[in-house]
């Protein structure tokens, strides 16, 4: 981290935080994902119950996560 930004973050404490949050709004979404996984369940006719579409939105969030974490660490990430 520049010095720069590392000034900037010690007068705004609140950005200092970020990092933190993000880690543990990924460590949320992955137990939701692991409960998701282990409720998944087929009905009677073999279509796949909504858990599973829970899980796939879970892990686009968690996706999301990790790419604000690169942007605030300075990184260039690509639009998707």
């Amino acid at each position: 981290m520049s010095d720069n930004k590392v000034a900037y973050i010690n007068k705004n404490p609140d950005l200092a935080s970020i990092d933190d949050e993000i880690k543990a709004i990924e460590y949320d979404l992955r137990q939701i994902m692991q409960s998701a996984e282990s409720m998944t369940r087929y009905n009677e006719h073999g279509q796949l119950l909504q858990l599973e579409a829970i899980r796939r939105h879970c892990g686009q969030i968690l996706t999301r996560c990790l790419r604000v974490d690169q942007i605030s660490k300075g990184q260039h990430v690509p639009k998707t």
